[in-house]
């Protein structure tokens, strides 16, 4: 088990607090947090299936939840407190009583960033998904949840890499499995 204490001064002194100091970002960083919730997702598989793709949100649909699940798991088991939980220093913009590491909101961007991509070469998919572009919206949603102080920096870079290999795994199993319509 790291040690969260030492790991969460540094980062705090050297990343978050820094950070915090750009209050134009307050903005849009809370904007970027609330386009990876349970609230935009449902529009955004809504919208993907019946005005743009059909075929990445119908093989796509269970990554979310999926991802969810395995993240809930993983942080009732590092139990690695909030930010602002470890230091009063750190402003929190946003409110949420879980646990902190890893993050589920960077976990999720590049998950279904790295899906939506990966799904492109698909036979069936209907649009291509340019790589640069989503990756920057992941990394964007991943310094907006340290802007706010809800994770660490190493919440969201562990959240980024296992939200991108996830994503590469599900579609490695369910792309070569799904017949042609």
């Amino acid at each position: 088990m790291p040690d969260w204490a030492s790991l969460s001064r540094f980062e705090i002194r050297h990343v978050t607090l820094p950070l915090q100091r750009y209050r134009a970002l307050d903005v849009p960083s809370q904007v970027l947090g609330h386009s990876v919730s349970g609230e935009a997702m449902l529009p955004l598989f809504a919208s993907l299936y019946w005005c743009l793709d059909q075929h990445k949100c119908f093989c796509g649909i269970w990554l979310v939840p999926l991802s969810e699940m395995a993240n809930g798991v993983v942080k009732w088991l590092t139990r690695r407190g909030r930010p602002a939980w470890v230091d009063e220093r750190v402003m929190m913009h946003q409110w949420s009583s879980e646990f902190s590491f890893p993050s589920s909101h960077s976990q999720l961007a590049a998950a279904v960033m790295t899906w939506l991509v990966l799904s492109s070469a698909h036979a069936e998919a209907a649009t291509s998904t340019p790589a640069l572009p989503s990756a920057a919206y992941a990394l964007l949603v991943a310094a907006s949840r340290v802007h706010v102080g809800l994770h660490f920096p190493s919440d969201v870079a562990v959240g980024l890499l296992w939200g991108a290999l996830s994503a590469a795994a599900y579609a490695h199993i369910v792309l070569p499995s799904l017949p042609s319509f």
